[in-house]
Order: C-alpha cells, then structure tokens, then sequence
C-alpha cells in the first residue's frame, strides 16, 4: 500500500509539473522554440500595417533574409503601407513577398482579382501567398468545410493561372486539420505554432514556420513582430516566384 502511494504521490506531482510547464508556454513565460531555432537559419518576418512604414534596412540589418507583406484582403482592402514598404524591401536586398488575408465574406474570384491589380508582377519576389484564418466571428460560427475548400480552390487556381506557381498557403493547425489535410497538400505549406515545433504536427511537410509572434526586432512601429523560419531541407530559391 506504502508503494502504491508514493507512486501515486510521484505521478501527481509529475502531473503538477507538467500543466505548470504547459501554462507556462500557453502563456509565453517560456518559450520552446526558440531552443530549435540555430544560428545558421534563415529567418524571415511577416507584416502589416500594425508594423506602419518599415525601417527595411536596419530590418535587414538584423540577419533577417526575408520579408512576407500584407497585400490585400477580401475583395476591396489594400494595405496602406504595401507599396512603400515593398518597394523598400526590395530595395534593402531581402527576399520580399506579397500575401493575401483570404475572407469567407466575398467572391475568391473578386478576391483573386484585388491580389493580381494590386501586386501586380512579383519579378525578383517571392511566391504568393495566402493566409488562411477564422478571424472575428467565425471562430465561433466557422464556415463549412465544403465552403472554404470550394472558394479556396477557385482562388488558388486563379492565382497560380496568373503567376504560373502555386502559391504559399499560410494557415494555423486548426485550419490545416480542420479544412485543408488531403486536401491542398501540394501546396508549400507555412505553418504557425507558437507553443512548440512544426515537426511535431507536420513533419517536414512544411516550408515555413512561423514560431513567434513576439519577437523584439527594430524597425517599425509596434514593439512585437511575426518571425519566421524557412525549412533546412528548403533554400531562399524556393520561396522565390521564378521571374
């Protein structure tokens, strides 16, 4: 009986130390990723106008290759800050993208057609991208998965038939497990968790992962900002668009 307490008393407190350690990560106290995270890496950041005008040479400056800005979204928003920070971007010599916040509120074909007059050509950029979300209410009244796969395709479809490359879709893990596993796997896939590495969700399915949304970089306006890694098994070559 004495045996079996203490063996109990011993799976508690392992049990303790566990959801201790999860609340720590859940609430960023801790954070796992970055002990997967080496120096020789290449890491990218991703932004909107939260960020405001970047500073893309000291952001550069920072040993940061890449740069994924916020396009467009839906059918009719362009973010205020594109162009001037794309054209910076390209300018300090990072690899530069241009991503689209997809709505399940509009037409995919309107929204395809804002992403192409908006960016335009991508020569000497990166592939498009699509970023995937349930953002607002839909998390709590989420679109059917017969919705987004349907709307998705025709804006995949769309895109690549103008840029002659698949683009990049960019969603969480509930996303891609809800909506998009078996789906769009041909697709180059960057995936977000905060909490602990990509490989243990997605393998080495994945081309980027986004593993902060903290990280204290200078340049911009906000005091936080998305980094990104891009795949070791992956170089810059195959984020760029082939023009």
């Amino acid at each position: 009986m004495k045996k079996l307490i203490k063996i109990l008393i011993a799976l508690l407190v392992l049990f303790g130390l566990y959801k201790t350690a999860e609340y720590a990560v859940r609430s960023k106290l801790i954070s796992i990723n970055e002990m997967f995270i080496r120096e020789d890496d290449i890491i990218g950041v991703d932004i909107s106008e939260y960020q405001g005008k970047v500073d893309m040479d000291l952001l550069a400056s920072q040993n940061v290759r890449f740069v994924i800005i916020k396009a467009t979204e839906g059918s009719g928003h362009t973010d205020p800050y594109f162009e001037v920070n794309r054209e910076n971007a390209l300018n300090s010599g990072m690899l530069t993208g241009a991503y689209h916040f997809f709505s399940f509120d509009s037409s995919a074909v309107t929204q395809a057609e804002q992403y192409i007059s908006t960016v335009g050509s991508l020569s000497g950029m990166m592939r498009p991208v699509v970023d995937i979300e349930l953002y607002a209410d839909k998390a709590e009244n989420p679109p059917t998965e017969e919705e987004v796969r349907s709307e998705l395709e025709i804006f995949l479809t769309l895109i690549e038939d103008e840029y002659h490359i698949r683009p990049i879709i960019y969603a969480s893990d509930e996303v891609f497990r809800n909506y998009l596993d078996g789906y769009f796997d041909e697709y180059p896939r960057w995936v977000t968790n905060m909490y602990y590495p990509a490989f243990i969700r997605d393998g080495n399915r994945w081309l980027l992962w986004q593993y902060s949304d903290s990280d204290e970089l200078k340049g911009f306006d906000s005091t936080r900002i998305d980094v990104n890694v891009l795949n070791r098994a992956n170089t810059l070559a195959d984020l760029e668009s082939g023009y």
